[in-house]
């Protein structure tokens, strides 16, 4: 895996070897064409990005290679911050731009954020997470201030899985979905 375009593009990173299921080069370009065509990393401030399930952190650095202030980066399992960590150095000049936190995704939103709102947030789980989850994720970014209007809100899920429930402040914006791969773009 590797970043596919900005500062970095080329640079490979490393993945944690169990559970991590990168996003596909395909859906990351579309994804990130997305965002660009929204203006998202062309703003006149710093761009900030919350990424629910790091795993490698591939979401996260593409963001700062291609412009975006800050990261947020967060991971339940020990292997994928090991991984998010050494993906980092390899990232020199951009370190300080990356925040990385070992918890569990629902548990910190379901927190009040007492930050900043985020521009943008990857929520790209496991296949094997359970919909009712993403749901409840999704309910605490919009209820507990971690969007703000034109946010937008990446999510990556197994085809087959069980539909989500949107809140009504978020509204479908782009479909990114390939063959068993659903992927879509939100904004509030």
């Amino acid at each position: 895996m590797r970043i596919i375009g900005g500062e970095n593009k080329g640079v490979k990173l490393q993945v944690a070897s169990k559970g991590v299921r990168p996003t596909t080069d395909f859906v990351k370009e579309k994804l990130f064409q997305t965002l660009e065509n929204m203006g998202v990393f062309n703003a006149d401030y710093e761009v900030t990005t919350l990424d629910l399930f790091g795993g490698s952190g591939a979401l996260t650095f593409e963001s700062i290679s291609r412009g975006a202030g800050h990261g947020v980066i967060l991971d339940s399992s020990q292997s994928s911050i090991s991984s998010i960590k050494h993906n980092l150095l390899l990232l020199n000049s951009q370190k300080t731009k990356v925040s990385i936190y070992k918890i569990d995704a629902l548990k910190f939103v379901s927190r009040p954020n007492n930050r900043e709102p985020y521009d943008v947030v990857f929520i790209d789980p496991p296949f094997r997470l359970e919909t009712s989850i993403v749901n409840n994720i999704l309910h605490f970014l919009v209820t507990n201030n971690y969007l703000c209007e034109h946010s937008y809100i990446f999510s990556e899920r197994e085809r087959h899985s069980e539909a989500i429930i949107l809140p009504p402040e978020l509204h479908l914006l782009k479909d990114l979905s390939k063959s068993d791969i659903l992927a879509r773009v939100y904004e509030m």
